[in-house]
């Protein structure tokens, strides 16, 4: 289907610009959400890393008096020991002990996690130990009160130092647990987000394979679209230049027609005009009482011309009948040379009226063809007919046959016609077989004829398989060549048609045959078949049947035999055309 080149410039506009399927935008869609909700966990997260972080340094400042609490703890401890040992004195240690509390109400001033609470028990004993400092005397501790007051500070300064190193150790283990809640949960987004982005990487990618899958197969479509229409306005071009030369032709054959017209109408004017004129002469002669001896020149000249438009009118039936489609032509086998002897004779007439010699180059049963004797009659007359009209007196014509081998491995008889008359122009040669056509010169020296006798002899040859070809010189003669594929005799014929039997029943005999009869059984074979047209295996068969015979020879007769059937069978040519065999 043709379309203008507006409508392809917009189909291929529509399948070049870029779009989605359906699906594709259902898949760029999903994956749009899944950036977005990628994105807003991302978000999410980062704020609470900042959270986190904030958390994380809010623990420092607990973390820090919980230290600085247990090193007053300790603190106190050493010097209440110290005090029980009679080191230091009662205000020492009420010194530590002011420093401790103060510490104590940091703790609940900054807050701890739920599970770092202060031990009661810590609260206890030191509650104890305020009691038993408030009971003993101030200054240095008398030794006298030393190992009573030890006795019950003892107790409670263990449970003092256990609570102390359980302070810490309760907070740390809340602070290692909160940790390890944020890991766990900073983990599972972690996980989330490594899978949203999977996912949005997987999609992406999928979407990018997709759109260039499609976009790919959209190119190629439209690629063989381009190849397409190119094929379909290379063909629309090829038909308009095909229109335009069968337009040149019509107009050819038109000028050609009027040409022709105006041709017949001087050819067929002249002789009738001629006719008329000499049948009143006859009449008036008659009348006149003259004698046959005056009457039958005036008759002869009438019979001149009605010659003259019977040949115009043979010519147009011959062609018209050449071109029917219901036209059937009888082919037979015909000798060349004696074909062209008959069509000399009945030219001897108007040879001896010209005054011109016929050089003869041929033999009798060489040239062979199969074709219609009266269709290759009409060829040579024709042929010979204008060699005459164009040649000068007293000149020659020359006939030569020859025979040549084609590309294709087919014999032709080549029969070439050479005159020595006035030429053809070079620029007509090509339009010879154009019918109505005449060269200018054969027009323009008054030379009697149609344009239709070249054009009735390529249509014959054509018929025949056959070609035809023209040479020429100006002034030098011109050189008519005609080729017909050569045909076979009957004998030929009987040969080819019993060539593979004969080469069968010789292999038969051949393989049934015992080796002490090979010699004389392959002496027959190898003449009998060298008569069929194996000659180069008959020469083979000959050859081994003069040596010593073995099993051996049995089987290289028998592959020479083989190969010679099937060069006949697969190729229809017989084994003296190839190779020699090797013996």
């Amino acid at each position: 289907m043709s379309h203008t080149p507006q409508h392809i410039e917009s189909d291929i506009e529509g399948q070049t610009r870029f779009r989605l399927t359906k699906w594709q935008l259902f898949t760029a869609t999903i994956t749009a959400a899944v950036l977005l909700i990628f994105a807003i966990s991302a978000l999410n997260n980062s704020q609470a890393a900042v959270r986190e972080g904030k958390l994380l340094s809010d623990a420092r400042t607990p973390a820090t008096a919980i230290i600085l609490t247990q090193r007053e703890s300790l603190l106190y401890l050493t010097r209440y020991s110290e005090y029980l040992a009679g080191g230091v004195d009662h205000q020492t240690v009420e010194r530590a002990r002011a420093n401790l509390e103060v510490r104590l109400k940091g703790l609940k001033v900054q807050g701890l996690p739920n599970d770092s609470s202060i031990d009661p028990t810590f609260l206890k004993a030191l509650h104890s130990s305020d009691e038993l400092l408030m009971m003993a005397p101030p200054g240095i501790l008398p030794e006298k009160l030393r190992p009573e007051i030890c006795m019950m500070a003892t107790p409670i300064i263990d449970q003092l130092a256990q609570a102390t190193r359980a302070l810490i150790n309760s907070y740390q283990s809340a602070v290692d647990r909160q940790i390890h809640e944020l890991s766990v949960a900073r983990e599972q987004v972690a996980e989330r987000d490594l899978g949203l982005l999977l996912l949005f990487l997987a999609l992406s990618l999928l979407l990018l394979i997709w759109v260039g899958a499609t976009s790919r197969n959209r190119l190629r479509k439209i690629r063989q679209k381009i190849r397409d229409e190119g094929q379909a306005l290379s063909e629309t071009r090829e038909q308009l230049e095909e229109s335009q030369r069968s337009l040149l032709t019509l107009q050819s054959l038109n000028e050609a027609k009027n040409e022709f017209i105006a041709t017949v109408n001087h050819e067929l004017r002249t002789p009738l005009t001629s006719i008329s004129g000499y049948i009143d002469l006859i009449r008036s002669r008659l009348q006149k009482g003259m004698s046959g001896a005056e009457i039958s020149p005036l008759v002869d000249t009438l019979a001149r011309n009605a010659d003259s438009l019977l040949d115009l009118v043979e010519s147009m039936l011959s062609i018209s009948r050449l071109e029917s489609a219901d036209f059937r032509s009888d082919f037979n086998k015909l000798d060349l040379f004696e074909n062209l002897s008959s069509a000399l004779f009945v030219l001897e007439p108007e040879l001896h009226r010209a005054g011109i010699h016929i050089a003869l180059e041929g033999e009798r049963d060489r040239y062979i063809i199969d074709g219609n004797y009266a269709q290759i009659s009409q060829v040579f007359i024709n042929l010979i007919s204008n060699a005459i009209k164009f040649s000068p007196a007293d000149s020659t014509i020359t006939i030569t046959f020859t025979e040549r081998v084609t590309d294709e491995g087919c014999t032709v008889v080549a029969v070439a016609i050479q005159d020595q008359g006035m030429g053809i122009p070079p620029e007509d040669i090509d339009q010879l077989f154009t019918r109505f056509f005449r060269a200018r010169n054969a027009v323009d020296e008054h030379k009697p004829g149609t344009g239709l006798g070249l054009a009735i002899v390529q249509k014959i040859l054509f018929l025949h398989g056959g070609d035809v070809a023209i040479t020429s010189e100006l002034n030098n003669g011109t050189r008519v060549t005609i080729e017909i594929p050569e045909g076979i005799s009957t004998t030929e014929e009987l040969i080819a048609e019993r060539r593979v039997p004969v080469l069968q029943r010789a292999l038969a005999r051949i393989t049934d045959a015992p080796v002490d009869h090979l010699a004389e059984l392959m002496h027959e074979i190898g003449g009998a078949i060298g008569f069929y047209g194996c000659e180069k295996a008959g020469e083979a068969l000959l050859e081994i049947s003069r040596l010593p015979i073995t099993s051996e020879s049995k089987v290289k007769a028998l592959s020479i035999l083989t190969f010679a059937l099937t060069e006949v069978i697969e190729n229809g040519k017989t084994t003296d055309k190839g190779g020699e065999f090797e013996i």
